[in-house]
């Protein structure tokens, strides 16, 4: 039998599968005296017969329906030895937690749930001091914070409502012990913890085996935090985690220095107010609320306009560092492309800054790197003194050739340190010391307004590629063409020039010439020359409709799509994009040219998709009418009705695409390749909705058997 120290309040009761207890808590043991031995190993049933037949029939149905499946967590009401009981039922891996606690009775007034009805509102910007004194006013406490994890793991205190009961902690910045990461593990799992009573001695825990308590709201806090709440007079503690995307965010922290249970649905509606202030708030981050879109969306603009009037980027974003520079609240910027710098504000000196881009290409992995105590961290590895305290880089290119640099200056602060000394007797240690090298953090708002820049610069980057790619078939284009002119120029207009040079040569002999020669050769000058413009008339024919055909062989597609949707998502930061896959049979065509075709609708399909919540592609093959017919759906912005007649036209755009970047020549380009295969291809389309692409192939019934050996494949 094992033995665990868990928190004072509550029961626990823990069960197999097979129904038998395998673990249960001193408060229950006692609550039934029950002496362990005779307890452990039984089945559970046995327990549930010194209950009331109705609490015990509804415990007993919730029990195996968690035996037979996976249902979310039950709470139910309960009478337990004449007392009402909150039971919260829930199962982890092969185990079923029951935990049991006292309900206290203490209703919410109405006016407290009307005081705080507001933060519900679609309309509310999240206010992280509303949030503090709505969760004051249904738990009534001496004080309510927030605090806010920073990049190096302090915190710093974002709102705070007090009684004047405890001491203020406004505007503090706690150091990073006060979050240290097994509190941070602690909290993993569960919307809240809860510690009744600091100051009571906790429970026994008796087990056959090891089971996971961190699960529960019984299991113990860390004690050398216990011991801090403690010291500091603090009888009760409610804290909240907060995530953002995911990662942990920071914390909601309610302290009373008198023990006060606290009822469980008071508990629940303050872990509401949280997770939906939480949800508002990554909401507002997100769609960029706090002016990031304009921002995003002005600069993008001016990227644009200025990728328009030069051959590079680089170009275009060293006449936007001011621009960039601001948007960052940064005191100065500078980037860094193949050996070239350029720097605009308060930089280093050019010869410092090439030792930070060499410190960043060595001992950086990540596309974006923040740090704004990298005076304080990292000083010594400078021959120089750094001009600056906070560093944020982003690595515009995977080669780590090419760097954009934000830097700011020093901000100090008092950073509180909060310690526990055991030795020779517990005392709290409480002390401030002056933090200096450091900087003001670069914030959510800004952060999301550098993934903006690297969605414009993704976007710019692969339409430059696709562009690059297209002159440069444009040109090869043209030089064949160019061969196919001269060649026919010099072969098949020698003869005409040849009779018409005799011709000439004839008529201004001296010698005298009947009239019928005369006529004859005149004749032959005026075949001659009609013979030359239809030659002419002809190449210009196939230089305007370009009829020349390309070769054709069998491409199979599976893979080859796969890797075009990869490379399209990783272009257009587009992970979260669901794309599926139907039926995919081989095409017969030249692969270069498949792969341009699928790349520019696949591109497309992603690109005006991502903006949705969930944005989904489907792409699917079918035989039809001789034909091999592909369709890539999607559920993006869709085309206007209007626009769908001229979406073929070179540099033609739909009015609703004006604010994503795009040439208009992809679809152009796509319909003459496809029309050199001897294909098809149509869009239905309808705005707001989505847009599917249909595209038809030759398909050549002779190889057939080939065919369905490379779908196998």
């Amino acid at each position: 039998m094992k033995n665990f120290k868990i928190q004072d309040f509550g029961h626990i009761l823990i069960v197999d599968l097979n129904l038998n207890i395998i673990g249960v808590s001193k408060h229950l043991l006692v609550e039934f005296n029950i002496p362990v031995e005779s307890l452990l190993g039984t089945p559970v049933e046995g327990l549930l017969l010194h209950l009331p037949n109705s609490s015990s029939k509804k415990i007993r149905a919730v029990i195996h329906s968690f035996v037979e499946g996976n249902p979310p967590r039950a709470l139910l009401t309960v009478r337990i030895q004449q007392k009402l009981y909150y039971l919260k039922i829930s199962k982890h891996e092969n185990y079923i937690y029951i935990e049991a606690e006292r309900q206290l009775n203490k209703k919410i007034s109405t006016r407290d749930l009307e005081d705080i009805g507001f933060l519900f509102e679609n309309r509310y910007h999240p206010n992280w001091n509303f949030v503090c004194k709505a969760i004051n006013r249904i738990l009534h406490f001496d004080r309510v914070f927030i605090v806010q994890q920073q990049d190096m793991g302090n915190c710093k205190v974002l709102a705070e409502t007090n009684n004047g009961q405890l001491e203020s902690y406004a505007d503090k910045n706690f150091s990073k012990e006060f979050l240290p990461p097994y509190i941070i593990d602690y909290y993993s799992g569960t919307s809240y913890r809860y510690i009744e009573n600091t100051i009571a001695p906790p429970q026994d825990f008796y087990s056959l085996t090891d089971v996971d308590l961190n699960i529960t709201q019984i299991t113990s806090f860390p004690q050398e935090r216990m011991a801090t709440y403690r010291l500091m007079g603090i009888g009760t503690v409610v804290s909240f985690p907060l995530y953002l995307q995911g990662k942990f965010w920071g914390l909601v922290i309610a302290n009373n220095r008198h023990v006060k249970p606290i009822d469980l649905q008071n508990r629940k509606i303050c872990t509401f107010i949280v997770q939906n202030a939480m949800s508002k708030y990554e909401t507002f981050v997100k769609e960029g609320q706090l002016n990031i879109n304009t921002q995003i969306q002005t600069f993008q603009h001016k990227l644009l306009e200025r990728l328009t009037h030069h051959k590079t980027i680089n170009c275009a974003l060293v006449e936007s560092m001011e621009n960039l520079r601001l948007m960052m609240n940064s005191d100065g910027i500078a980037i860094y492309n193949e050996g070239d710098i350029y720097l605009n504000g308060k930089t280093p000196s050019a010869n410092l800054f090439f030792e930070i881009i060499h410190f960043l290409q060595n001992s950086n992995k990540e596309v974006i790197y923040k740090d704004h105590n990298f005076k304080l961290r990292y000083q010594a590895f400078f021959r120089k003194k750094l001009p600056f305290a906070g560093l944020l880089a982003y690595n515009v290119d995977s080669k780590k050739d090419y760097y954009i640099v934000w830097f700011r200056q020093e901000s100090p602060y008092k950073e509180t340190h909060i310690e526990v000394c055991t030795s020779p007797d517990e005392k709290l240690m409480v002390y401030e010391n002056d933090v200096y090298h450091v900087a003001t953090p670069w914030n959510d708002e800004e952060l999301t307004l550098l993934e903006g820049l690297q969605n414009t610069l993704n976007h710019s980057l692969i339409e430059k590629f696709f562009e690059n790619k297209i002159k440069t078939k444009n040109l090869s284009e043209l030089n064949n063409e160019l061969e196919m002119f001269t060649y026919t120029l010099s072969h098949d207009i020698k003869n005409p020039l040849s009779v018409l040079k005799m011709g000439i040569d004839f008529l201004k002999s001296k010698e005298k010439h009947s009239a019928p020669n005369e006529r004859k050769w005149l004749n032959t000058l005026s075949q001659g020359i009609s013979n030359i413009e239809e030659i002419i008339n002809n190449i210009l024919h196939v230089s305007h409709h370009k009829v020349d055909k390309i070769p054709k062989e069998s491409i199979p597609l599976k893979y080859l799509l796969r890797k075009i949707v990869a490379e399209s998502k990783l272009a257009y930061k587009a992970d979260f994009c669901q794309v599926t896959f139907g039926n995919l049979l081989p095409i017969w065509g030249e692969k270069s040219a498949i792969y341009q075709i699928f790349t520019n609708i696949i591109s497309n399909a992603i690109k005006y998709a991502q903006g949705r919540k969930l944005p989904k592609i489907h792409i699917q093959s079918t035989i039809k009418e001789e034909m091999i017919q592909y369709e890539v759906m999607d559920n993006g912005i869709g085309i206007p009705k209007n626009d769908l007649d001229r979406i073929f036209d070179m540099f033609g755009r739909a009015q609703n695409a004006t604010s994503y970047a795009g040439s208009g020549i992809g679809l152009a380009l796509v319909k003459r390749i496809i029309d050199r295969l001897d294909g098809e291809i149509e869009i239905e389309s309808r705005e707001g909705i989505g847009t599917k692409v249909i595209m038809r192939f030759p398909n050549l019934k002779e190889d057939s058997s080939h065919q369905k050996s490379l779908v196998s494949t």
